[in-house]
């Protein structure tokens, strides 16, 4: 897994958000068995496509299925400032890169990428297994 910063990224600011947050990445990754993806880990301050005030894009993934090759990137101000589970946000991003082989065969097989339902029932499936206790498990110890 590698991480990269913007440019205007403050990385001592937040040093001890981001150890806790890559660690928590690498045992997601492991626990999803995407240690064959090529991950990056992208830490940016704001989301420049952001519109909404109360609810900021927290983070965001890209994932290439067909070349096992994903960016999530995380908006750690924004996470900071809204008091955000670091951890739940990594569960929630690295899940669409689990789902994302399976997201990308509806998407052409309904020939609607991006279709708003797609897009929706993504999130809530993604939402529910967030949720699931199994998670405290790989945090344990």
């Amino acid at each position: 897994m590698k991480v990269s910063y913007v440019k205007e990224f403050n990385k001592t600011l937040y040093k001890n958000e981001i150890r806790a947050l890559l660690e928590d990445c690498r045992r997601i990754r492991d626990a999803l068995s995407l240690k064959s993806w090529d991950i990056t880990i992208s830490l940016a301050t704001t989301c420049a496509a952001d519109t909404e005030v109360d609810h900021p894009t927290l983070a965001q993934t890209n994932a290439l299925s067909c070349y096992r090759s994903a960016t999530v990137t995380f908006y750690i101000p924004q996470m900071v400032l809204h008091k955000e589970n670091f951890r739940e946000t990594a569960i929630h991003e690295f899940l669409h890169i689990a789902l994302s082989p399976y997201t990308d065969a509806v998407e052409l097989a309904a020939d609607a990428p991006f279709h708003p339902i797609l897009i929706h029932s993504e999130e809530q499936l993604v939402t529910i297994l967030e949720r699931m206790p199994l998670w405290d498990s790989i945090f344990e110890g």
